[in-house]
């Protein structure tokens, strides 16, 4: 029995054959995934673009509808949008009008 503990323990092919096994395994499961786990990626960058988006969106529609509202309840802010946009004026007021000569505009450019 003494012969048996000095002896080294004998690895059987079969042995290393299941470790390859194991190993081509793991090698094709990684291959399967690899591209499943870079669209994961791909769709959670855009999700994060799309919510900045949406948050964007919503913070521009709040500010509309703070102007609306206030149109609504300030003469005062439906004279600006007169005057900015429309180019009204009340009776006595003097308008100055610039316009850029054409070298300005082409040194603009």
């Amino acid at each position: 029995m003494a012969q048996n503990q000095n002896n080294p323990p004998v690895i059987s092919f079969g042995f290393y054959l299941f470790c390859l096994l194991i190993g081509v395994i793991f090698l094709g499961a990684a291959c399967l995934l690899l591209p499943v786990f870079k669209d994961l990626k791909n769709q959670e960058k855009k999700l994060a673009e799309l919510k900045a988006e949406i948050t964007a969106l919503k913070n521009e529609r709040n500010e509309i509808l703070e102007k609306i509202a206030d149109l609504e309840k300030s003469p005062d802010a439906v004279e600006k949008v007169a005057r900015e946009k429309f180019k009204l004026v009340r009776p006595g007021d003097t308008v100055y009008e610039y316009t850029v000569p054409e070298k300005e505009k082409s040194a603009r450019k």
